[in-house]
């Protein structure tokens, strides 16, 4: 599914995040004619460390500066779990997603096409 979701993300690179919200359990980062949806857990690393997760007090305050970064690449995090996707940043982070379970799903719109990405996808 990521090769899939890469396929469709590359002629429209990079993505500007002009909007980043968390609104627990939510993660929303959107753009001009793209969003994202995370309800699952998620992680912002750069620098093989973290610098913050969908479980850190305040993480609020902290996904603001996802902001006027771009997402420059998109690919597969392990290939444990071939439907968890990284997303790289202009910022020289990541955000890495993982697929918990069905219920709580990550969501990529993008134009005429959207990517639900879950364990049993």
């Amino acid at each position: 599914m990521i090769d899939q979701l890469r396929f469709c993300m590359l002629p429209l690179l990079p993505l500007k995040v002009q909007e980043a919200k968390w609104d627990d359990p939510v993660l929303t980062l959107a753009g001009p004619g793209w969003s994202l949806t995370v309800l699952s857990p998620w992680r912002v690393i750069a620098n093989a460390r973290l610098l913050y997760s969908w479980s850190q007090p305040n993480v609020e305050d902290l996904v603001w500066e996802l902001c006027g970064q771009s997402i420059l690449d998109v690919g597969v995090q392990s290939p444990v779990a071939p439907v968890d996707p990284v997303l790289h940043l202009s910022g020289g982070g990541a955000i890495e997603i993982f697929s918990e379970n069905a219920t709580d799903p990550w969501v990529v719109r993008l134009p005429e096409v959207t990517f639900v990405g879950s364990p049993t996808a």
